[in-house]
């Protein structure tokens, strides 16, 4: 069953700042090229809360972006178990669902060989736009090399109040076929959730 989006049920959950410390030190201990911005700019995109299928809604475009542009880097075959270490690893929060959908994130091009991935760096840069208007007509994105000194794990937290939020993000290898909860989300929440 999907899973919903319903901020009356996220205004009655416990805050709790772990959640948003535990996903900005998560950001921080790893290795990012990029951040980006993916942006629908169409509000009819917008879901109204407890709508039972909200949240599928919302994913479907980053699914098909992540899609287009793991075929455009990788080739035919990117579906393959055997090339999961050459997908696009992503991390994207979701903002403004009622309004105006769009993803902040962060993106990193991965790759065994060496010789491969500036050339997928620079497809990344080249076409995320094209491939997501491909998804979404209206959408527009916006990538900058990733900064450690920024900000931006601070800005990707900020949203991430209580655990039922954890529902608002995509995850690193959400979209492979036959996967459970990404492991990065189950090692937040262990991390996060205090000890009984």
């Amino acid at each position: 069953m999907p899973r919903t989006f319903d901020p009356k049920a996220d205004a009655d959950q416990t805050y709790d700042p772990r959640y948003q410390t535990s996903l900005a030190e998560w950001i921080e201990g790893r290795c990012w090229d990029f951040t980006i911005t993916l942006a629908t700019n169409d509000p009819a995109m917008a879901v109204r809360p407890g709508n039972d299928v909200a949240f599928d809604k919302l994913h479907r475009p980053i699914k098909g972006w992540d899609a287009r542009m793991n075929r455009m880097m990788i080739g035919h075959r990117w579906a393959d178990p055997k090339r999961r270490c050459d997908r696009l690893l992503l991390l994207l929060c979701l903002e403004k669902p009622h309004v105006n959908p769009h993803w902040h994130g962060v993106a990193r091009i991965c790759g065994d060989d060496p010789a491969c991935i500036g050339e997928r760096k620079q497809n990344f840069e080249w076409f995320s736009e094209a491939r997501w208007k491909e998804v979404v007509r209206s959408g527009t994105v916006k990538i900058t090399n990733f900064n450690r000194d920024d900000l931006w794990k601070f800005y990707l937290s900020k949203d991430l109040k209580c655990m039922r939020q954890l529902n608002c993000i995509i995850w690193p290898d959400q979209f492979l076929v036959g996967g459970d909860l990404p492991r990065e989300r189950v090692d937040l929440v262990a991390n996060t959730l205090p000890s009984r």
